[in-house]
């Protein structure tokens, strides 16, 4: 569970002769199984990458839409606080039934989440997946890269909304902290939060 691919009509495909990562259209699936338990061998790090993708699936939105009605802006905010408590769960006990099931259900949600979302952009995808089909990094990996220096550069087009995430989602005051303790948590749990993380050159960001 990350993309809630197991929901929607989308998949991702990378070329490598081109270096193009495109996202692509199939089909919506008639009925979705989802079983919890069979998820419970997943390595750690594709359950780190997993909650961060997720995250992003819902940061994404949030913090770019020009219109975020009350109510979808909780919805969001309960399914990220269910990412990160559940990922700390399963990260000690990756056995853990009740929060392996609940990390499965926050992610087939974030698509119901979004639609009340209007004027967003995706602004942490469309940069990863040209840093996926440049190098051999996992998604997650790559959006955890991402995140920090996205979040400080895009925060004071949208201080408010910035501000929300840190009040609701970590009990924070200020847009800063925020992003400081949302940074801090993608580091505890092992992912990468600059490029030296992933032994990318700055000097590829052109590329």
């Amino acid at each position: 569970s990350a993309t809630s691919s197991e929901v929607n009509p989308w998949a991702s495909i990378t070329i490598e002769e081109t270096h193009e990562k495109l996202g692509v259209p199939t089909h919506l699936p008639t009925l979705s199984v989802i079983n919890p338990q069979l998820q419970s061998t997943i390595s750690q790090n594709t359950l780190v990458y997993s909650a961060v993708d997720m995250m992003s699936h819902c940061l994404d939105l949030y913090l770019t839409a020009t219109y975020l009605p009350e109510y979808t802006a909780g919805y969001i905010e309960n399914i990220m606080k269910t990412i990160i408590r559940t990922t700390n769960i399963l990260l000690k006990n990756p056995g853990d039934y009740e929060a392996r099931s609940e990390f499965a259900w926050a992610a087939v949600q974030i698509p119901g989440a979004i639609s009340g979302v209007e004027g967003n952009r995706y602004d942490l995808h469309v940069i990863e997946h040209s840093m996926s089909a440049l190098y051999d990094i996992p998604h997650g990996a790559g959006l955890a890269v991402i995140f920090p220096a996205w979040m400080n550069w895009q925060m004071p087009t949208n201080r408010t909304r910035y501000e929300r995430f840190a009040r609701n989602v970590y009990d924070l005051q200020t847009a800063e902290e925020g992003i400081q303790t949302f940074t801090n948590w993608m580091s505890g749990i092992g992912a990468p939060v600059k490029l030296e993380d992933v032994n990318i050159s700055r000097t590829d960001i052109e590329k």
